[in-house]
C-alpha cells in the first residue's frame, strides 16, 4: 500500500540554532517522531564511524584537482546519501552501500546514525562561536518532493524517526525554475549565508521529482585564539616553488603535536570539547606522496601519536568556497546504476519509477584568529616525542591539509587542502 501525501502546512518558519528560516512548499508529516534515544550497540557506532572515514578520503582521492585549495563536508554526503540509501532496493541498494562504505545492513545503520547525529548535535554546549556568540553547530535535512507524489510510508517514516527530514512538496512540473530559487534560499538561510546557489540553473527541470538537500553549518571559537595584533604578512612556499605572502596568525598556547615521517601535524583545539581543526603540512617535495596516502589509518596514527605540549604556532589566515559536481564522483566509486533507468528506488515510492537526476555538493570554510566558521550542502536530486623545555616553534608556510575532526565519535566534519591560502 501506498500513502499519498496531503498537504498539512504551508511556508512554516522553523527555528534552528537561533535562526528562524521560512522553508518552502507544503509540509508532508509522519505520524512518527524523531528517536532520540535510539538502542545502539557500540560495534555498530563504531563500524558507522568507521565506514564514514573510510568514504571521506574515497571521496577526497576522486576530487577533481583543478583548484588549489579544497575543501568538502564528507559528513553532509554521507548523510545525503544515506537517506536515498533508505530508499534503494536490489542492485541499486548493495551498489550504494558499497560506493559510500556504509557497512551495516538498513535495519541496523540507519539507527547508529541516528545516535551519530544526536551525539554531535550535543557538542559545544557553553562554547562560542567563532564571532563570540553561542557555539554553532546545525545539521539539518529537507526532502521535497513534487506536489502531490506518492511516497511510501515506511520511507516517510525512516526520514522523521531517523533524520529528522522534513519532506515538502514543490511545484517543480510547473515552475521548476521558482522551486530552484526557493531551495536555494533555504539553503543560504541554513548555512547563515555561506551556501548560495547549490542548486545552479538549469539543474531542476519539470522532470524532477525529488531533491534532498543536507545543510550543515559551524561556528566556533578557539580554545586559545590568536592576538590580531600579532598577524603580518609573511611567505608561503607554494608547490610550483613560487612564494606569495599570506596574513600569518601567531600564538603561544597548547596544542597537540606530532612531528611524524616526512610530516609535522598539529591539532588547534576549539572550545566546544573534543572538536579541534588538524593541520597536516608535510616535509617539502612530500605533498603529493603525502596526499595521496591520506586514509583511515593514516589519520587514527596520527591522531594516536599527537601529544600536549606548548606551542608557538604561525598559521595562515585562509578561506575556500569549493562546489562539485558528485554524480561522476558516486559513480566512480560504483553507484552508477542509481543515475540510470536500472535504479531501482522502490523504497520511495514503490515503484521502479525512479532514477537519480543530478548530485552536488559545495562547501567553504573560513578560518582566522577567532576561530572558524564553515558550511556545506549537498543535494540529490532525483529523475611527537618527549616535550623540549620551551615551546615548540611550528611554521605552517607550505602546503597543508586539514581535517575539522569531533573526537569521541572520530567524526570527519570537514576535509581538505590549502595549496595557497590566497586563492580563496
Amino acid at each position: 500500500m501506498r500513502l499519498t501525501l496531503f498537504v498539512t502546512l504551508v511556508g512554516v518558519g522553523i527555528g534552528v540554532a537561533g535562526c528562524a528560516v521560512p522553508e518552502p512548499g507544503e509540509l508532508y508529516q509522519s505520524k512518527l517522531s524523531r528517536l532520540l534515544a535510539p538502542d545502539v550497540s557500540a560495534e555498530d557506532a563504531q563500524a558507522v564511524t568507521a565506514g564514514n572515514q573510510d568514504f571521506a578520503f574515497a571521496l577526497y582521492h576522486q576530487l577533481p584537482q583543478s583548484q588549489p585549495n579544497l575543501v568538502v563536508s564528507p559528513y553532509s554526503v554521507s548523510r545525503a546519501l544515506a537517506q536515498i540509501w533508505g530508499g534503494a532496493r536490489g542492485d541499486t541498494e548493495r551498489q550504494i552501500a558499497s560506493a559510500m562504505r556504509f557497512p551495516l545492513d538498513q535495519s541496523r545503520f540507519h539507527l547508529a546514525f541516528d545516535a551519530l547525529d544526536l551525539k554531535l548535535d550535543q557538542m559545544g554546549k557553553g562554547a562560542r562561536a567563532a564571532d563570540g556568540g553561542p557555539f554553532q553547530f546545525r545539521s539539518v535535512d529537507s526532502l521535497f518532493v513534487q506536489r502531490g507524489m506518492a511516497l511510501e510510508p515506511s520511507y516517510l517514516d525512516l526520514l522523521s524517526q531517523d533524520y529528522g527530514a522534513a519532506i515538502r512538496g514543490m511545484s517543480f512540473d510547473a515552475d521548476p525554475e521558482d522551486a530552484r530559487l526557493r531551495i536555494n534560499d533555504w539553503v543560504d538561510g541554513m548555512t547563515s549565508g555561506r551556501i548560495k546557489d547549490l542548486l545552479e540553473k538549469g539543474v531542476v527541470t519539470a522532470d524532477t521529482r525529488f531533491i534532498l538537500v543536507d545543510a550543515v553549518y559551524l561556528s566556533a571559537a578557539w580554545k586559545d585564539g590568536f592576538d590580531a595584533s600579532k598577524t603580518k604578512a609573511q611567505d608561503f612556499h607554494r608547490l610550483d616553488g613560487t612564494t606569495v605572502a599570506v596574513q600569518m596568525m601567531s600564538r603561544e598556547a597548547g596544542s597537540s603535536v606530532l612531528q611524524g615521517e616526512g610530516f609535522t601535524a598539529v591539532a588547534l583545539p576549539y572550545e566546544a570539547d573534543g572538536l579541534s581543526l588538524l593541520v597536516i603540512m608535510p616535509d617539502e617535495g612530500r605533498f603529493t606522496a603525502m596526499e595521496g596516502q591520506m586514509d583511515r589509518a593514516f589519520l587514527d596514527g596520527v591522531v594516536a601519536g599527537l601529544q600536549d605540549q606548548k606551542v608557538n604556532l604561525s598559521l595562515p589566515r585562509f578561506k575556500s568556497r569549493y562546489p562539485v559536481d558528485l554524480q561522476p564522483i558516486l559513480t566512480a566509486l560504483g553507484m552508477g546504476d542509481a543515475f540510470t533507468p536500472a535504479a531501482d528506488l522502490s523504497g520511495i515510492t514503490g515503484g521502479r519509477d525512479l532514477q537519480l537526476q543530478s548530485a552536488g555538493h559545495q562547501a567553504t570554510i573560513d578560518v582566522t584568529e577567532s576561530g572558524t566558521v564553515a558550511a556545506a550542502a549537498t543535494y540529490v536530486g532525483g529523475m611527537l616525542t618527549s616535550l623540549p623545555p620551551e615551546p615548540l616553534r611550528v611554521v605552517i608556510d607550505r602546503p597543508f591539509l586539514f581535517l575539522i575532526r569531533e573526537a569521541s565519535t572520530g567524526t570527519v566534519l570537514f576535509l581538505g587542502r590549502v595549496e595557497d591560502p590566497t586563492a580563496g
